[in-house]
């Protein structure tokens, strides 16, 4: 349409308002050639999600929304998806309040996974014995990664942790806690030689 005519920005607008009747309002919005969808919530919880927990599996239903294939929902969310929305309106709005981390205070490391996601948490022992978290961090896992078995998920959550958390945790000898104690009887020959080195490299404990 030649932008110079007098209602060419009218007519343009109308002419997108009736291709997207169906969904303004529900999952977009229109003005001229920009248009908005709404998927600003995810990207503004994602700025802070090293002050959730386990971020990467409250989400996973609104993430899976974003797939290409994926139905447009106009009438609302699944209960799934209204869950995971509320969950993270919540874990913004409320605790926990991060700590900054201390020079010469003991760092522990939370290790855990799901059937789709990792996670970590990095904490710091105070004087008075009170453990304070420095961050949360988490991802979600490839499709080759979900076929690993239980204890090679936590052996991955593990090593990613320690790769992630280098820049507080590189000199320093920290903890390690993990749920899964069949982590210590996955075979090392079946990792890649770089996890091994990183592992053998670090001066870490492992606590179940």
């Amino acid at each position: 349409m030649p932008f110079w005519l007098t209602n060419a920005p009218a007519t343009f607008q109308r002419a997108m308002d009736i291709l997207l009747s169906s969904f303004r309002w529900k999952c977009c919005l229109v003005y001229l050639d920009d248009i908005m969808i709404f998927s600003n919530f995810l990207g503004l919880c994602n700025v802070y999600r090293k002050f959730v927990p386990h971020y990467a599996k409250i989400a996973h239903p609104l993430n899976q929304l974003l797939k290409k294939g994926q139905p447009v929902q106009l009438e609302g969310f699944d209960e799934p998806c209204k869950k995971a929305f509320h969950k993270l309106q919540d874990a913004i709005l409320g605790p926990p309040v991060l700590a900054l981390p201390k020079k010469n205070l003991p760092y522990s490391v939370d290790a855990d996974a799901s059937d789709y996601q990792i996670g970590a948490a990095l904490f710091q022992t105070h004087p008075d014995a009170q453990s304070k978290p420095i961050g949360f961090f988490s991802r979600t896992l490839a499709a080759a990664e979900r076929n690993y078995s239980v204890s090679e998920k936590e052996c991955l959550a593990v090593i990613w942790a320690v790769q992630t958390l280098r820049p507080y945790l590189y000199g320093e000898h920290f903890i390690v806690h993990t749920d899964h104690a069949l982590i210590e009887v996955v075979d090392e020959r079946n990792r890649p030689q770089r996890e091994i080195n990183l592992m053998e490299a670090t001066p870490l404990g492992i606590r179940f």
